[in-house]
């Protein structure tokens, strides 16, 4: 069974920001290191910013000789029973840091070369040049690491869906400012009497890491051999019937450097751009996991785009279904439009409290519309608001205000406007226009008929991020 189900929030996996695991069981993802890293949300700043400093803390007291102190910080990394991910069988029971693991990991750190000379810097390279880390590893170091806003995260979906929480737990966070780890008492959801912690859906992968050993070894590291070899004119350049010489095959290569992490760490050594070149790579490739495959992951069933848009499409126009119709259209938005926008909030205050959105999105599309409004148009887009208008009359100029009022050059200059469609198409388009050309912001307005056509355009693309129909919406608004 799983979170969505026990306690009854009507909703799918396409329409919950976080992993929707089982109560008992794990569910086989994994909490990647890239995502946090390359993600550009305030959570996952926080995030980086603690697995920056701890496994730095941790490389630094290796290489300064304080092993006791790095064994401890290390040893203090326990079983991760509570997020529900990995690969353990049957109930959660962790594969964690703890005991035998712990003193594995500082086995492998210590010893290694990577970390000795230098190469080594970030907890994700470990997957390129430490033996006997993995990404299950790394996730439960990181989920250790983080556990801190982990915890706030949950509280606050919690507090979201109404989830119960039980008081009283006590666990081990880590203190950037104190570089140690400390002991927090929180309340935590607790479905079968032990702790749950859930996990941002933006935050993990299902299969390989966005850091891969093999990938690095293969298309960074090899290459580097090729031309040394070349350069040398070594035994393993091929020479053709022509006279002419070739680079060494890839297989050649890899027959005569067979250990993966440790060639990757001999080439990352004398080649010292060869890691940055791998990391802007990884970050140019990387993208968040897809719906369809974390629904297959947690065992949901695909998403039901057609019932999440017939649920807003119901609800009759006017006051009274207000919050009915708020509520729908967040459901159907959050499904749609993942993974371009993600973490949605509703109600969100802003300006000291002055004021609220009705639903306020975190931009974090790697490409398409959302990427290109603020990479190519150059417009400020890191949160999308949306406001809810289940008027049963036209639309007038209070309306529009109220969006544009929302937006500011910290956190955005678009939103979308929902609404029933009562407005004449046309005159709608013409605020909208108003809006952009006097500088006041871009309104993307959508009635029942548009989020129809965006629910069959979602049906035949991949992901939220490929949709179309915004680059021609917002056509509409510049002409």
């Amino acid at each position: 069974m799983r979170v969505s189900q026990f306690y009854k929030l009507g909703r799918g996996q396409e329409s919950l920001e976080f992993v929707d695991v089982s109560i008992s069981d794990d569910v086989v993802c994994f909490v990647d290191p890239g995502s946090i890293r390359f993600l550009t949300t305030p959570l996952a700043h926080h995030c980086a910013s603690l697995v920056q400093s701890f496994f730095g803390h941790v490389l630094h007291c290796i290489s300064t000789g304080r092993r006791g102190e790095a064994h401890a910080l290390l040893s203090s990394l326990s079983e991760i029973n509570e997020t529900h991910l990995g690969f353990s069988r049957g109930k959660s029971r962790g594969h964690g840091m703890g005991n035998k693991l712990a003193a594995k990991m500082w086995s492998a750190l210590a010893e290694s070369k990577a970390a000795q000379s230098g190469v080594l810097s970030d907890l994700e390279e470990t997957a390129l040049f430490v033996e006997g880390v993995d990404r299950d590893i790394i996730s439960d170091v990181i989920s250790n690491i983080i556990r801190g806003p982990l915890i706030d995260f949950t509280n606050s979906m919690a507090t979201k869906y109404s989830i119960p929480v039980t008081d009283g737990f006590h666990m081990l966070e880590w203190d950037r400012q104190a570089r140690a780890w400390t002991q927090r008492v929180c309340s935590l959801p607790a479905p079968e009497g032990d702790p749950l912690i859930l996990i941002p859906r933006m935050f993990v992968r299902r299969r390989s890491g966005t850091f891969s050993a093999q990938t690095y070894y293969r298309h960074f590291v090899v290459p580097v051999l090729q031309d040394e070899h070349y350069a040398a004119n070594s035994e393993l350049v091929r020479l053709l019937k022509s006279g002419a010489r070739r680079p060494p095959t890839k297989k050649s290569i890899m027959g005569l450097h067979p250990d993966v992490k440790e060639t990757n760490v001999e080439v990352t050594e004398r080649s010292p751009n060869l890691l940055g070149d791998y990391r802007e790579d990884a970050r140019q490739k990387f993208h968040l996991i897809d719906i369809d495959e974390l629904n297959e992951a947690v065992g949901s069933p695909p998403a039901k785009f057609d019932e999440l848009l017939e649920a807003a499409l119901r609800v009759t126009p006017g006051s009274d279904g207000a919050t009915a119709y708020h509520t729908a259209v967040e459901k159907l938005l959050t499904a749609l439009l993942y993974p371009a926008l993600d973490m949605p909030k509703i109600e969100r205050p802003v300006y000291g409290g002055r004021k609220r959105i009705d639903i306020d999105y975190a931009n974090v599309a790697r490409k398409g519309f959302f990427h290109w409004f603020h990479s190519v148009h150059g417009q400020p887009c890191s949160f999308v608001p949306v406001e809810c208008k289940n008027y049963s009359q036209k639309l007038k100029n209070p309306e529009y205000d109220q969006l544009t009022g929302r937006f500011s050059v910290q956190t955005g200059v678009l939103g979308i406007l929902c609404y029933r469609g009562i407005s004449n198409k046309s005159e709608v388009a013409d605020h909208c226009r108003d809006a952009a050309t006097s500088g006041r912001g871009y309104i993307l307005a959508l009635d029942d008929d548009d989020l129809r056509t965006l629910v069959e355009e979602r049906k035949t693309v991949p992901g939220g991020e490929e949709l179309m129909f915004f680059f021609h919406r917002f056509r509409t608004i510049l002409q």
